[in-house]
């Protein structure tokens, strides 16, 4: 009797250990499929959305940057993917830095494609502290003097949305994708402005719009 009641111990305590071990082992799991990869400090696709989740119906506006190096495939070239890799960690550490700085809003960064663009979804945020959120981070990156042979900057869009003085309006998945559609085309006018620079939804032509939808 002693003697099964001793082997009954030994079992529920191994059961427990791989218990523990197994939730270990998803919770490693799960942190992999919502932090970035290479500096686990942001999210990824994946993270981002249930995130998203958790704020979605809380804030009655949005405001969201999109943000891209500059001549990053000319950078991978000549300084390799390592040199690369090295080069967005910094751009990345210092984001968060200036949004940790500055933003006393809630926010979410992520890496929506793995690669050299971020996303940044600003909550609470109008479209004028927006920029001014932007800029600090454009200036951040500028002035960091993050290689020696070469200026390393960055292009930022950015987009908001509004649904009303209440919470009864909820944002839906529809209206974050117009949200980041709307960043990426003031993206892509700063860039054609001439890069390092951040441009808003706003301030584009509406004559242009048929052509880049």
């Amino acid at each position: 009797m002693i003697k099964n009641k001793s082997e009954d111990n030994k079992k529920s305590v191994r059961l427990e250990k791989e218990n523990r071990a197994l939730k270990e082992k998803i919770q490693k799991l799960e942190r992999l499929a919502y932090f970035d990869s290479l500096t686990r400090l942001i999210y990824t696709q994946n993270g981002f959305e249930h995130e998203l989740a958790k704020q979605m119906h809380v804030f009655p506006r949005w405001s969201y940057l999109f943000i891209d190096l500059d001549d990053f495939g000319e950078i991978n070239k000549r300084f390799g993917h390592l040199g690369a890799d090295k080069l967005l960690k910094r751009v990345i550490v210092l984001t968060l830095r200036s949004l940790q700085q500055h933003k006393p809003f809630p926010f979410i960064m992520y890496r929506p494609y793995g690669g050299d663009e971020i996303g940044v979804m600003l909550f609470g945020s109008d479209e004028r502290e927006a920029v001014e959120t932007a800029e600090n981070i454009r200036k951040a990156i500028d002035t960091d003097h993050i290689l020696k042979r070469r200026r390393v900057t960055v292009s930022i869009g950015v987009s908001e949305v509004v649904f009303g003085a209440t919470h009864e309006r909820r944002a839906s998945k529809r209206e974050f994708t117009a949200l980041r559609r709307h960043a990426d085309v003031a993206l892509s006018e700063s860039k054609n402005k001439g890069k390092n620079r951040v441009c808003r939804w706003s301030d584009i032509d509406p004559a242009t719009l048929r052509i880049r939808f």
